[in-house]
């Protein structure tokens, strides 16, 4: 992902953004904002904006490559007579040692592994297996453990061999695309391939249609943050508070896709530090601001009735009652004003 502004889906903005925002039907829903924006950023043009898309047309090619992804994800395997070559699955003993004594939690008997898939944790050993056959028996050298083996830090670095023995060598085998196929990979859900493809279409387009809102949505938010202009610094008391919430849930998706923080930041952000990440959060939050005030938007009694399921539904709650709980009426008003203003920043948009 390029920048924050262009990873993250209007959905996930406005959801973030509640945390921030400490609440007669025609009558508008009082609001208060914890900032003056004013004070802090002077936003450019917002309407009216050019972006260029991609063309987000789903095609029968699309539907054939989704065809075949489902297909390889039931490979099976079949006993060849030949050398093993990328992608076979190869059955085998090997022992390892280090410094001539055998290691035994890197020895194993009648352990399979498919080349090129497997990520042994020797690099150099899966590619090593290529040109064995069936009875083979040989001794794999120049092969190091990786610096960073925590497992054990002792092995760490050092030079290990492996004396192989192949047990079978089995080729991959791409299952026909046919009805069993099909009530296999959809739990039994459809019973034709008819059917089933109807469904993938249906999926493809409804995911080309969230795509194509998200690049221009993102793309709109980039040209937006470029054309403000902050005019003071952000908010020092601010910064810590929204930083002592955001680190909590960062460390929590790190753990849960065993990535650093500076990975996980940078893959899905586009930043590198938890402070950048929450200065953009800040920023965004108060370009919004202003839109709102700028276009005199506001929620009536009426109007929050009547979207507030929708509201929660979008931001992943089926209960309006646990939404309303969990970020106040208030918040939620303010939920509904920041989803006004992306509505005018996209309507307004011009798609070259």
């Amino acid at each position: 992902m390029r920048k924050f502004v262009k990873a993250v889906s209007s959905a996930v903005i406005l959801t973030m953004a509640l945390g921030m925002l400490s609440g007669c039907a025609n009558t508008p829903k009082k609001v208060t904002f914890d900032y003056n924006a004013d004070e802090y950023v002077k936003i450019g043009d917002y309407k009216g904006l050019e972006v260029t898309l991609d063309d987000y047309t789903v095609t029968e090619e699309d539907l054939q490559n989704v065809i075949s992804q489902i297909c390889e994800s039931y490979v099976y395997y079949e006993k060849v007579d030949r050398a093993a070559k990328n992608g076979d699955e190869v059955t085998l003993n090997f022992d390892a040692y280090i410094s001539g004594g055998k290691v035994e939690g890197f020895s194993d008997s009648d352990y399979g592994i498919i080349i090129g898939r497997d990520n042994f944790v020797i690099d150099g050993f899966e590619e090593a297996l290529i040109g064995l056959k069936e009875g083979d028996s040989r001794a794999i050298t120049g092969l190091q453990v990786p610096d960073d083996f925590a497992a054990e830090p002792s092995f760490a670095g050092r030079a290990i061999t492996f004396n192989v023995e192949i047990l079978s060598v089995s080729g991959p085998v791409l299952p026909e695309y046919n009805e069993d196929l099909v009530k296999e990979a959809s739990g039994g859900e459809f019973s034709t391939v008819e059917e089933y493809n109807k469904e993938l279409m249906r999926m493809l387009e409804e995911n080309a249609v969230t795509n194509h809102y998200n690049d221009k949505y993102n793309q709109l938010l980039d040209i937006i943050v470029n054309n403000t202009e902050v005019i003071k610094d952000l908010p020092a008391e601010y910064i810590e508070t929204k930083k002592t919430a955001i680190q909590e849930e960062v460390t929590q998706f790190t753990i849960l896709y065993n990535m650093s923080e500076q990975d996980y930041l940078q893959k899905y952000y586009g930043v590198s530090t938890i402070e950048e990440y929450v200065n953009n959060q800040i920023l965004l939050e108060f370009i919004f601001q202003q839109i709102i005030e700028k276009e005199n938007l506001t929620v009536t009694e009426k109007y929050y009735k009547e979207n507030l399921a929708q509201a929660a539904s979008d931001r992943g709650y089926t209960s309006t009652e646990k939404f309303v709980e969990k970020f106040t009426e208030e918040g939620v008003v303010k939920a509904m004003l920041l989803d006004m203003a992306a509505d005018i920043i996209l309507d307004s948009a011009v798609e070259k």
